[in-house]
């Protein structure tokens, strides 16, 4: 019997049509947008109360083939489980970059004011020039540590490598530094600053945030020496 004649009764037979087990529904392009994601995390772009709202994401579309019903809703089900995840993944790459940028800030600003390699001199005009050209004479700061040495060593500190707990959230190193502290000699705050300085070798504490120097605490002769 031909498919478009009707079987018995008028009903097409299954295996004259096409419909029978081996049917399947013509593929066709899902469309899956941000409106399946839960409440909380969608993105609205539409105007409310007559304001313009903004936000973080903007709408997002999926285009995916499903060839039947059940795929589809399978498929919706999926992206509503796995949107939380997408969204704190994009919020963690989103923090990542700022936590690093901030770390490298204090870090920086640590190195700025307590860091100087290769020293010269390390006398009184040692201190009142280098205090001048790390802008710590506006008013003339009363005490300043300089640090010499490896980078490396310092921020060895903040890790098992050359440091170790010390009073609360700071860290002692477990060998010492040459340093050079410079002391305002006294009256006025204002420029010109002079300084006094003081040579040593001395076992340095510090303050880490995520393994990096960030403040310098202070600095004493090693047991037995």
């Amino acid at each position: 019997m031909p498919a478009s004649e009707a079987g018995p009764g008028g009903r097409r037979l299954l295996g004259e049509t096409g419909r029978g087990l081996n049917y399947k529904k013509a593929c066709t392009p899902t469309l899956l947008s941000s409106a399946f994601l839960p409440a909380p995390h969608r993105p609205h772009w539409e105007e409310e109360a007559g304001e313009k709202q903004t936000r973080l994401f903007p709408p997002f579309y999926l285009f995916l083939q499903t060839c039947s019903e059940a795929e589809e809703l399978l498929l919706k089900e999926m992206v509503m489980f796995l949107s939380p995840l997408f969204f704190v993944f994009m919020l963690g790459l989103g923090l990542t970059p700022l936590t690093l940028a901030q770390d490298d800030r204090r870090y920086r600003h640590f190195l700025s004011q307590h860091y100087d390699r290769q020293p010269k001199g390390r006398d009184d005009r040692y201190c009142e020039s280098i205090m001048k050209r790390r802008d710590l004479i506006n008013p003339c700061k009363d005490v300043n540590t300089f640090i010499h040495g490896s980078r490396n060593d310092i921020k060895g500190i903040c890790e098992d490598k050359n440091g170790e707990p010390y009073e609360g959230d700071l860290r002692i190193s477990k060998s010492p530094f040459q340093i050079t502290t410079c002391k305002h000699k006294g009256g006025s705050p204002r420029p010109p600053c002079k300084y006094r300085a003081t040579r040593g070798y001395r076992v340095i504490v510090i303050g880490c945030e995520n393994d990096w120097p960030t403040h310098f605490d202070e600095s004493f002769i090693p047991p037995g020496q």
